[in-house]
């Protein structure tokens, strides 16, 4: 497990996460939601680098 690992989930992650935004926008998701996935991926990427 070195560095092609994590970018590879990283790459993954980034991918689904646009897909997912992208197909919530349109739904009732609310702005909470919105701030708390964003407080995830920031979380998630600081633990990586």
């Amino acid at each position: 497990m070195g560095c092609h690992t994590h970018s590879r989930w990283i790459s993954l992650f980034l991918r689904g996460s646009s897909k997912l935004i992208a197909g919530s926008f349109p739904m009732m998701f609310t702005q909470q939601h919105h701030i708390m996935f964003y407080e995830l991926v920031i979380v998630l990427i600081n633990s990586y680098i």
